[in-house]
Parts: C-alpha cells; sequence; structure tokens
C-alpha cells in the first residue's frame, strides 16, 4: 500500500486524495505530511515493530498519522479513544504502544492511563520531509486490531503489510470504481469501514471524504458538497437517513453505489417498500426495493466477477443489485433512469 501511496503521489500529484471539513489534501501533499509524520515518530524513539496507537476523532490528522506510523515502520493500532477506562486499559497494556497520538479531545484521558501520549496535529509541522530509510515487505506487520470483546476480553489481529488494504483492488474490479470516484465514509476512521474507503480510494486513485462525524441531518449535503458517487457505511447510519422524509438533494444526489454491513431494520424497510423521491411510485422484493423504472441490465460480460448473481448496467454499474443472498451486505441502489432518480433498495 505504501508503494501505491509514493505511486500516487509521481502520477497524481495534484489529485484531491482527502476531503474533509473544507479541506482538500492532494496526493502530493499527503505523501509529504506522512513523511513528515514518520520522520517525527522517529524522533520520538518508535523503531521497526513498535506499536503505535492512534486514538483520536476523525480528522485529516487521524490519515496522516497512520499513514506516518506504517512510514515509520512501526505496527498501527487504531482504537476508540470513547471506549470504558477498563477496555481501553486492558487494549493498552496488551499492546504496549511507543507512543499514543492524540487530539485535544483524546489527550488528557490517555495520559491518566499512564501512556506517553503525542498530538496528532504537531506530528506533520515543518520539520524532516523525508521518511525513515526502512524496507518494509509484504510480510512485515503493518496493523494491530482488536476484537470487541463480546466473549471476553478483546483479542489483538496482527495484519501484514500485504494483507492491509487489500479489499480496495478486489472492489475497484468488482464494482468499476474509477479514479474519478469520491468516496464517503462516515463512520468513524478508527473503524474497518471507513479505513477501507480510505484504502480503496488509494489504490483507485481516486478521493476519500469524510466528516468529523455522521449527521442524518448533513448527510445529503454532504454528499452534493464533496460530489460523493460513492458511500461506505454502516446499516445503522443509513437507517437513520432513510428514516428521514426524502429531499430534493435525495432525490439529485450524485450516488451511485452504498457498501456497508446491513440490519434488520434496513431489510425490513426494503421489503416494504418506499416511495421513490423521484416518482413517488412503490416496487418491493424479497431482497429490496427499488423504483420501477430503473432498467435492470448485465454487464458486458454478463455479471459482475466473482459475483455471479450480481447485474449491473453495461459500462459502469450504476444500478447494482445483489441477488445471491450475501450475508452481512446491504447495497443501496443509486438510480437514474428515463425521469427518475431514487436511492433506494437492499439486497441481503
Amino acid at each position: 500500500m505504501l508503494e501505491v501511496l509514493a505511486e500516487r503521489a509521481r502520477r497524481r500529484a495534484e489529485h484531491p486524495f482527502l476531503r474533509h471539513e473544507g479541506r482538500i489534501v492532494t496526493y502530493a501533499e499527503f505523501e509529504q505530511l506522512s513523511a513528515r509524520a514518520a520522520a517525527a515518530f522517529a524522533s520520538l524513539g518508535v523503531r521497526r515493530g513498535d506499536r503505535v496507537t492512534v486514538a483520536l476523532g476523525n480528522s485529516v490528522d487521524y490519515v496522516v498519522a497512520a499513514f506516518g506510523v506504517l512510514r515509520a515502520g512501526a505496527i498501527l493500532n487504531p482504537v476508540n479513544p470513547a471506549l470504558g477506562e477498563a477496555e481501553l486499559g486492558y487494549i493498552l497494556g496488551h499492546c504496549e504502544p511507543r507512543v499514543v497520538v492524540t487530539d485535544e479531545a483524546s489527550d488528557a484521558r490517555l495520559r491518566t492511563l499512564g501512556v506517553p501520549t503525542v498530538r496528532a496535529a504537531t506530528l506533520a509541522v515543518a520539520g524532516v520531509d523525508a521518511a525513515p530509510a526502512i524496507a518494509i515487505g509484504p510480510d512485515d506487520p503493518s496493523t494491530l486490531l482488536y476484537t470487541s470483546g463480546t466473549t471476553g476480553r478483546p483479542k489483538g489481529v496482527l495484519f501484514t503489510h500485504g494483507r492491509t488494504g487489500t479489499s480496495g483492488p478486489h472492489f475497484i474490479h468488482a464494482m468499476g470504481l474509477t479514479a474519478d470516484d469520491v468516496i464517503l465514509a462516515v463512520t468513524p476512521l478508527f473503524h474497518g469501514n471507513a479505513w477501507g474507503a480510505v484504502t480503496t480510494a488509494l489504490y483507485a486513485g481516486g478521493t476519500v471524504a469524510f466528516p468529523a462525524a455522521f449527521s442524518a441531518s448533513a448527510f445529503w449535503p454532504l454528499v452534493h458538497e464533496v460530489g460523493a458517487t460513492v458511500l461506505y457505511t454502516l446499516g445503522t447510519v443509513l437507517a437513520m437517513v432513510l428514516a428521514r422524509e426524502p429531499s430534493p438533494l435525495e432525490a439529485t444526489n450524485p450516488l451511485r453505489l452504498v457498501l456497508g454491513l446491513g440490519s434488520a431494520a434496513i431489510r425490513d424497510r426494503g421489503r416494504a417498500g418506499r416511495p421513490c423521491p423521484g416518482c413517488g411510485s412503490r416496487s418491493a422484493t424479497t431482497r429490496g426495493a427499488h423504483c420501477h423504472r430503473a432498467r435492470w441490465e448485465r454487464s458486458p460480460s454478463g455479471r459482475l466477477p466473482g459475483w455471479p448473481n450480481t447485474f449491473a448496467t453495461p459500462r459502469r454499474p450504476r444500478q447494482l443489485c445483489r441477488t445471491d443472498g450475501f450475508s452481512q451486505a446491504t447495497w443501496a441502489i443509486s438510480t437514474r433512469t428515463a425521469g427518475c432518480t431514487s436511492s433506494i433498495g437492499n439486497a441481503t
């Protein structure tokens, strides 16, 4: 993944990589910022194989710090800074990070747990622009994630550089994502859903946008502001969006694909059928809801690779319907057909 970043900085230097709260960071700028962060970690004594915990909210600083950790040869450990003291203390005690990256909101709390901290905002200030010269191979450890601890203590799961971000190429190939796509992530960056959006955008050479926090009332304005064409989300978040009355911004939204985990509430809404914002009709199936005027067609190859029962429109999967019962998945469809625009649909 780090090689992909270097290549993007060379070939797509001025293309936006990150969009956050009105700020745009190009690939070239991000490469420089993450190199400075890597150098800053080295100056703090972080060495190859050390763990570095990142515990802060959604921000450009978060992504810069995360890539800085990887470029320093260290192991990235993202955590939810809002975890309870006992759970957070256990993870930090088990992980034994060299340093914990914080922001203004989380720094004081993390310090009370007896761990060394550094503010993320200070990592990429003017300084050394070159990352440490460390050879990193695909089998080197990159990321340490902890399970939710539902059935016991959280368990650490170690990923390698060869595994980190590999879902990106899969989704790019399967759903036709391109460098022109803007992927919107509305979940916390410490969650795999939003992190997957970041890495997928990187592999595609596109743009990833994310807010400081999700707001249902601000969702459609944000979609239009950043020009989002793809949404990474979770079923609960999608349920909050669908619970609101349709609006003109929803009816004219640029989204063509929504990818995320499903929920019972979404499935029930899909089966019941929702009025299409574009034409007011209702059309429901046991696999989801979509406008009756949408024209479902096969892709040029017949079906999307790897998914034998998935159909898409020619050349671009603007209309996508999953019919193979893929569990835990929600595909909200953004269809643009003659006289009708809708962003409703569910197939689980």
